[in-house]
């Protein structure tokens, strides 16, 4: 598993930015698509927690899948969720959301509403995503 990756930001907390490489930890992010961002050569956006309450968010160039390759080089660093809603509330579309493998809870859903197989707590917020428990956990292990 990797313990950083390098991504190229071109945009900070919504501030246009000259294109630079900047290297993250992979256990202080999460990673997220974006549809619509300040900057249109943003793919993603990295969301790095300076602590549970206060974070910097980083839109790069590199998509979720390119940046999930690189945390996971050599063993899982993250693991790859598909959220349908974040704090109970649904999203437009489902976003692909990666988050480090072993930093976070899920349980099932209590009702499989909407395709949300299971609830994921990560940095005190809950995403309901359509992965199970068993397949989040089989991501995280292998």
């Amino acid at each position: 598993m990797a313990n950083t990756i390098s991504a190229t930001v071109v945009n900070v907390n919504g501030s246009p930015n000259t294109p630079a490489v900047n290297d993250f930890s992979v256990g202080l992010i999460d990673i997220t698509g974006v549809g619509t961002s300040s900057s249109p050569t943003a793919n993603s956006r990295i969301r790095y927690y300076k602590d549970d309450q206060q974070w910097v968010d980083y839109y790069v160039t590199e998509t979720v899948p390119a940046l999930m390759n690189l945390a996971n080089t050599g063993g899982v660093g993250m693991v790859l969720l598909t959220c349908i809603s974040l704090e109970a509330h649904r999203q437009v579309a489902p976003i692909q959301v990666a988050i480090p493998a072993r930093m976070f809870q899920a349980r099932p859903a209590q009702t499989n509403s909407a395709g949300i197989n299971s609830v994921v707590f990560f940095k005190e917020k809950r995403y309901g995503v359509a992965e199970t428990v068993a397949g989040l956990l089989a991501s995280s292990n292998a």
